[in-house]
């Protein structure tokens, strides 16, 4: 089909936006044979290129960038910026795609040579980012994510339904996965638990003590291994818990996202909260439960047939308070109901 051919994606964080934004890539290459460049500032430029969802990742160096800002370097910040606008420059684009639509990324889109700079309506940007686009998409205020991307489609004037999205792991990141696997001794059905969550996304987890409880109930239950994964963040918190359940969980190394995805593709279940190790879970087809608080499920949940989400409809929620200390959304869901959950999805109906 005729279209744009040269493509610029810009979408800086998170994880789970991120990949959210993959089912629209797999349409334009799938659809438009386009070459695709991303703008991340995520470290995930490796991750994307090997899906064969970008040709090209330019990463904005923010954390390096407020690092000399921090420490009075204003020069040598200034400099990196200049030299990232000048990568963005240095190529003409067919078509901008804003997925991110905030005052950031609306300011870079007025430095990218392009003939059409495409973005997020009124409803679905902030910080009055839909002021410096050219052309907007809008629908439904609380439409998915990954349809909310599909839109863009539409404004090229393309239709279809959202496209399956497979996760690819290289053969070397499957051996690491499976011995671990093997020196743990886990030889039947397993499950993978992650009670974490980014340090920004705090407000958004389940309290731990909830999850040694369902860890327990799963081990005498089902019977079957349990692992818990974590990220950098959380190592601390996850070998207190190891130390605290003693032999009720597994606690394999910190794996990046490439050995993650092949542990879930392995596993007969993954439960986790609204985070975006969960959204690299659906991507990867394993059954999961979804514990959600104050986000909107329908907007943020995990984007996957095979996922059930365990929520409490309370007046208040969705809400998205960072400081709410009550968190009744997430204290009222107790750890039978998602052990429940987790009983029907395993007998084969959820």
């Amino acid at each position: 089909m005729e279209g744009p051919k040269e493509i610029l994606l810009v979408r800086f964080s998170s994880l789970g936006d991120i990949l959210l934004c993959m089912p629209l890539a797999r349409a334009l290459k799938e659809r438009l044979g386009a070459r695709i460049s991303w703008v991340v500032q995520y470290p995930i430029s490796q991750f994307l290129l090997f899906q064969g969802l970008a040709d090209e990742v330019l990463v904005f160096p923010r954390k390096a960038i407020e690092a000399h800002l921090r420490e009075g370097r204003w020069g040598a910040g200034l400099l990196m910026i200049r030299a990232f606008l000048k990568d963005v420059r240095r190529k003409r684009f067919d078509v901008l795609l804003d997925l991110h639509g905030c005052l950031k990324s609306a300011i870079l889109s007025l430095f990218v040579r392009t003939e059409r700079r495409i973005g997020l309506g009124k409803g679905f940007s902030k910080e009055m980012a839909h002021l410096f686009y050219m052309e907007k998409v809008n629908g439904e205020r609380r439409l998915h994510k990954v349809r909310r991307n599909m839109l863009f489609l539409g404004q090229l004037g393309i239709d279809g339904p959202v496209p399956e999205v497979e996760i690819l792991v290289p053969k070397e990141k499957e051996r690491v996965v499976d011995a671990f696997l093997n020196e743990s001794s886990i030889e039947g059905p397993f499950l993978v638990v992650n009670p974490f969550s980014s340090r920004k996304g705090s407000f958004k987890r389940w309290p731990l003590e909830s999850y040694e409880v369902l860890i327990k109930g799963l081990r005498q239950r089902l019977g079957m291994d349990v692992v818990v994964v974590f990220g950098p963040e959380e190592k601390e918190e996850a070998e207190l818990l190891h130390k605290r359940l003693k032999g009720d969980l597994l606690l394999p190394p910190l794996f990046d996202l490439f050995e993650l995805a092949a542990l879930f593709k392995r596993s007969a279940l993954y439960i986790g909260g609204d985070s975006g190790i969960t959204h690299l879970a659906a991507l990867s087809g394993v059954p999961l439960v979804s514990i959600f608080g104050p986000t909107d499920h329908l907007i943020n949940g995990p984007y996957s047939k095979k996922a059930v989400v365990v929520r409490k409809d309370l007046p208040c929620s969705p809400c998205r308070k960072k400081d709410c200390k009550e968190r009744k959304c997430l204290s009222a869901i107790s750890p039978s109901e998602v052990l429940f959950c987790a009983e029907e999805i395993l007998r084969g109906s959820p």
